[in-house]
């Protein structure tokens, strides 16, 4: 365990789940539970995970176990505590979570995080739904934060068969949630999850600008077995659809959304969300639902055969990109496909305002009483949609077809510059003609800005037609100004 000056890097905290002994912390001595490197890390401590497979306690013996690790010690504006998982770090739980954060300033990197919904039989599922308090096995989240807790990233996660949310932040701010891949989840809780759940959003301070980001994730296959059931009653901000929502006696599933922003209306003041270059595919109702929240730019998401909840199970004509309720809302640049014509691709519901659709495509399903933003075509040319390979095809329709917004997101999914200079693609994946990935693997935020910044710097020099020699030595400097300013 290395320790931190005040002029020194942050202090690292090593955890190796083969290690002989408890340990120390040390690169030589590490910690064998990631709980004990937690405990022992002080704000801003990188706690580095290597290679293994870590589980809560009581794994497979208890019922009602609780999480794998929970982030107690927060950070600093200018440095977070961060875990980080090595190649090959593997969280398994059947608790109630993988991981809980519960402090500000909080980055989880890099994990493998697996619950135990793949070897649940609907028998065994249907049999806690009506327990007043179910066990944590059966309502466990991938990556949590109840809240409120504020400036949290999560980012090159794979998380798979939870029982309830891959990834939910509740009464959070400052929320980055990035490159997540999540897979097979909602599986098993009777709590209406969906798998990329931002709810109850919760504003510390006035600012208004761009606070949430919900970008480049893969949300898949995510679907509800059980209809919902609150026992207690509804959660704050709650508006049930239906009489039976959420009785005992309810036998329809309509709820298991692949991205979902929920029940931020009343608590979330200040502030902008983005959801940007997602990819949502055979997610249980819609790929994207946007409930009772405000100030949205969703933005070159790729939506595909969603709806894989049946109609016979109860869900509604929806498995798109959906609205309900919200305010100030700017839809661009989205392509989108139903399982089938009898579904809208891009629904409406409730008293919405101050909304703008703009490039979007709609291949399969209805568009519903929108009248412009949106076009129809009849085949996005996905390289191999039978294999879920949903990159464009150099002739699809979508290719450089996208309406020009004010900042466009300057990477695509797979992180690779949009061009510049181009009309860009829809979607979120561009098709073998991209440019080369700048750090392909570690994107982050300040990644994106100095791409961004690197392509605007580009641009400018190009159109005052600037020596070429100038140009490369202000982008040789580049990295280090924005490191100053940022």
């Amino acid at each position: 365990m290395t320790s931190r000056g005040d002029n020194e890097a942050p202090m690292t905290i090593y955890v190796d789940a083969g290690a002989e002994s408890s340990g120390s912390g040390t690169s030589t001595d590490p910690f064998r539970t990631i709980q004990a490197g937690l405990d022992a890390a002080i704000p801003g401590a990188r706690i580095v995970v290597r290679a293994g497979i870590y589980r809560n306690r009581n794994y497979g013996t208890d019922k009602s176990a609780g999480w794998v690790a929970n982030i107690r010690q927060g950070g600093t504006s200018s440095s977070y505590t961060t875990l980080e998982g090595e190649p090959g770090a593997i969280i398994e739980f059947d608790g109630g979570a993988g991981v809980s954060i519960s402090a500000d300033y909080v980055a989880v990197e890099n994990f493998i995080i697996r619950g135990p919904g793949e070897s649940m039989t609907q028998e065994e599922v249907e049999e806690h739904r009506l327990e007043h308090e179910t066990p944590g096995k059966y309502k466990g989240n991938g990556i949590v934060s109840w809240g409120p807790h504020h400036h949290i990233r999560i980012r090159n996660n794979e998380i798979t068969w939870t029982c309830d949310s891959g990834i939910r932040v509740n009464k959070g701010d400052y929320v980055e949630i990035l490159y997540n891949t999540v897979g097979h989840c909602t599986w098993a809780s009777r709590s209406a999850p969906s798998a990329l759940v931002i709810a109850e959003a919760t504003n510390i301070d006035d600012n208004d600008g761009l606070k949430m980001r919900i970008e480049g994730n893969t949300v898949h296959h995510n679907k509800n077995r059980l209809p919902f059931y609150a026992p207690r009653g509804m959660p704050p901000g709650a508006h049930p659809p239906f009489p039976w929502y959420g009785t005992r006696e309810a036998k329809k599933i309509i709820d298991g959304q692949g991205i979902y922003l929920t029940r931020n209306h009343d608590s979330y003041k200040h502030g902008r969300f983005l959801i940007a270059n997602n990819l949502c595919y055979n997610n249980g109702i819609n790929g994207i639902s946007v409930h009772h929240t405000d100030r949205i730019r969703i933005t070159h998401n790729t939506l595909v055969n969603n709806g894989l909840t049946t109609k016979n199970e109860g869900r509604q004509a929806a498995a798109g990109l959906a609205i309900n309720s919200c305010n100030d809302v700017k839809v661009f640049n989205n392509i989108v496909q139903t399982r089938d014509d009898s579904d809208l691709a891009f629904p409406r519901y409730g008293d919405i305002t101050r909304d703008k659709y703009e490039g979007n495509m709609c291949g399969r399903g209805g568009i519903g009483k929108i009248k412009t933003g949106i076009s129809m075509v009849s085949d996005f040319e996905f390289e191999d949609e039978a294999s879920h390979n949903y990159q464009l095809k150099a002739s699809s329709p979508a290719i450089s077809a996208a309406w020009k917004e004010n900042s466009p997101p300057a990477l695509d999914l797979r992180r690779k510059p949009r061009p510049n200079g181009e009309v860009p693609d829809e979607a979120a994946t561009r098709t073998s003609r991209s440019l080369e990935s700048y750090g392909e693997g570690t994107a982050d935020l300040q990644q994106s800005f100095t791409t961004r910044v690197r392509i605007l710097l580009l641009s400018a020099c190009s159109a005052i037609k600037l020596k070429r020699s100038v140009a490369a030595a202000a982008l040789a400097n580049l990295d280090s100004l924005i490191t100053d300013v940022t």
